[in-house]
């Protein structure tokens, strides 16, 4: 949802003409999307194992949603996967911040602790948002 610019009407997401006005409302519709496709990206990233990619993508993510948690979960298991051991913890701390009840930010702090303390570490990815749910 936004709000066109002409008569501060709510505009649905994917609407090319506002409601109230009937202004052409496409290129704000399309701002709107793209963090989705930046998050998309990122994730796709991660998969090709190119985490200063994805860091680049979720940095921008979270310049436009930055209470937005599931950017930062990935955030932080890219700066994990870069060996940026306190960007990590800066991500996940705030992802704890935003969803006290969500048990992920701690189960990924709890790993990175361990990490941490590894002289030699092969396996420098928490868990994936998705499979650390509960």
């Amino acid at each position: 949802m936004f709000r066109c610019p002409k008569c501060s009407q709510r505009c649905s997401t994917g609407a090319e003409r506002c409601p109230g006005c009937n202004a052409n409302v496409r290129l704000l519709a399309r701002l709107e999307e793209l963090p989705d496709a930046w998050f998309n990206s990122a994730l796709a990233a991660m998969r090709r194992g190119d985490a200063a990619k994805a860091q680049s993508l979720l940095n921008a993510v979270v310049s436009v949603r930055p209470a937005d948690p599931e950017a930062w979960l990935l955030l932080g298991q890219a700066a994990c996967q870069r060996r940026q051991w306190d960007a990590a913890a800066e991500c996940w701390l705030l992802v704890r911040q935003f969803c006290p009840n969500d048990a992920r930010p701690t189960k990924a702090l709890a790993h990175l602790a361990v990490l941490r303390e590894s002289p030699v570490t092969t396996d420098m990815s928490p868990a994936t948002p998705e499979s650390t749910e509960g």
